[in-house]
């Protein structure tokens, strides 16, 4: 499967549960579990916001935070 492919199956199958929003909410399948196990160890999930030039970089996001690497899952 093409990286495209890849990106939009994982962001369907968790991407708006990772939300702040549904979090926020607490609406999200993953409200409430930050620092749990909640996939395989094999599998980790990232949002890099300092990757140049790169769809979702950002240099400062919504709120004004500057763009950072945060590990979802």
């Amino acid at each position: 499967m093409a990286q495209v492919g890849r990106a939009c199956c994982l962001h369907e199958a968790v991407g708006h549960g990772l939300e702040g929003d549904f979090n926020r909410r607490g609406t999200s399948v993953f409200s409430g579990q930050v620092g749990e196990l909640v996939a395989s160890e094999l599998c980790t999930v990232v949002d890099d916001g300092t990757m140049v030039d790169r769809r979702g970089s950002v240099a400062i996001d919504d709120e004004g935070t500057p763009g950072q690497y945060n590990v979802l899952i």
